[in-house]
């Protein structure tokens, strides 16, 4: 093993939006694990025997969302991620960053989250969400722009 190639341990975020014609504004799922005060993305590792990396994502935002609906995930991009178990080994975490449309269902926070919050993009900044996610936060809000165009 002295020999072996430093790994990339593989996860994925996925961040659920939810469009307000109405008021001309979005709505996005956030999640707050215990013990923390800022949110973050829905996530987890990703399965080897998965079919793909959207379906692992589908997966971990029905274990800690419960069963809501969604559009099929759209890839975002990847992120190296500063995760806190391997801070001091040279095995490193990237995530695959997807999002998708909330279609129906009512979120509930489940596995290893203890809240699951809707937060209007008008009244969410980078300073409610964790450090890790934050340059996944840049991109959704530059996403979401975009998309009003």
């Amino acid at each position: 093993t002295y020999n072996q190639f430093t790994r990339v341990i593989t996860t994925v975020d996925i961040s659920v939006l939810k469009y307000d014609l109405e008021r001309n504004d979005v709505q996005i799922m956030m999640a707050r694990k215990p013990n923390e005060k800022l949110y973050r993305f829905i996530g987890g590792f990703s399965e080897p025997n998965s079919e793909s990396f959207e379906m692992d994502a589908l997966r971990e935002l029905r274990e800690e969302a419960g069963d809501i609906s969604v559009s099929q995930p759209k890839y975002l991009g990847s992120f190296k991620v500063e995760d806190w178990r391997l801070r001091k080994d040279v095995d490193k975490v990237k995530t695959l960053f997807f999002v998708c449309d909330y279609i129906f269902g009512k979120a509930k926070a489940n596995d290893d989250v203890e809240e699951v919050k809707w937060f209007w993009k008008s009244d969410i900044s980078e300073s409610n969400v964790v450090v890790e996610h934050r340059e996944m936060f840049k991109v959704l809000m530059n996403h979401i722009e975009k998309g009003k165009k």
